[in-house]
């Protein structure tokens, strides 16, 4: 049986390493990774092979820097995607998708961004989709701006606080727009993305509420512009997303009205 001297110092070593990918978002090359871990050559080599075995991290050419692949986000989805929200909400995020031919995506929330836990991409042969452990921000994607105006004043202010990436033709960065673009989402009760995360895609979200009266997920449906504007998302498809976001915040608890603007219901 392996010790825990022996477990312990390894798993420290990878979480560190994932930490330290998510902090400097770019390609590490071997001699960052031992200054940034703080740990001897040969350790890390050793660590690095293991992951590379495993699918958790590539290099990017022969002697190239090392990055992280997507498998680590599969896993977690694969985990947060048993979850009780994710199971009672399936059903709902399925028919949503069939009703409305568009993809429908369940996400929660963290401290940094929402991560997707049930999708149901649309039929069209040209479509946008997703998967379980995409990830998306706060500031320009309708899961995590469908959120955050819930998530209270000093989330809000760490968030803008923070360097905010230009994803899309129309990423909104300048914090005090994006106050007035939360206000504005908590009295609609639903968010928009404009070609904010992606050019060419197109998506509405609304926030899910627990018997807590807490905001705990967003549901959204994505569309291509090919087929979509923000304008048809909102006359054709927006009342269907609000009954699904009601009908997951019932099944979770939820018994105020919906959508609130009440600023009492925060995370």
């Amino acid at each position: 049986m392996t010790s825990k001297k022996t477990v312990m110092p390894a798993a420290d070593l990878t979480l560190r390493l994932i930490k330290l990918f998510a902090s400097e978002q770019c390609p590490l090359r071997l001699k960052e990774i031992v200054e940034g871990l703080e740990t001897n050559q040969a350790t890390a080599i050793r660590l690095i092979s293991v992951l590379e075995e495993q699918g958790w991290m590539q290099r990017i050419g022969a002697k190239g820097p090392y990055q992280l692949t997507y498998l680590p986000l599969y896993y977690i989805g694969q985990a947060l995607s048993g979850s009780r929200l994710a199971k009672l909400a399936a059903p709902l995020i399925k028919n949503l998708a069939r009703e409305t031919n568009t993809l429908a995506v369940l996400s929660v929330p963290d401290e940094r961004q929402v991560t997707c836990v049930v999708c149901e991409n649309s039929t069209h042969p040209i479509r946008v989709s997703s998967e379980i452990g995409c990830s998306y921000q706060y500031h320009c994607d309708a899961a995590g701006k469908a959120v955050i105006p819930w998530l209270g004043t000093e989330f809000i202010d760490r968030v803008l606080s923070e360097k905010l990436e230009k994803y899309g033709p129309n990423t909104i960065t300048a914090p005090d727009k994006l106050r007035s673009e939360f206000s504005k989402i908590r009295k609609l009760g639903y968010a928009l993305d404009q070609e904010e995360h992606y050019s060419g895609v197109v998506c509405i979200g609304v926030p899910v509420f627990d018997y807590r009266n807490t905001c705990i997920a967003s549901i959204t449906l994505g569309s291509l512009t090919f087929y979509d504007t923000t304008k048809t998302l909102v006359s054709n498809k927006k009342e269907a997303i609000m009954a699904a976001g009601e009908s997951v915040s019932r099944i979770m608890g939820y018994a105020g009205p919906y959508p609130t603007d009440d600023p009492n219901k925060t995370a």
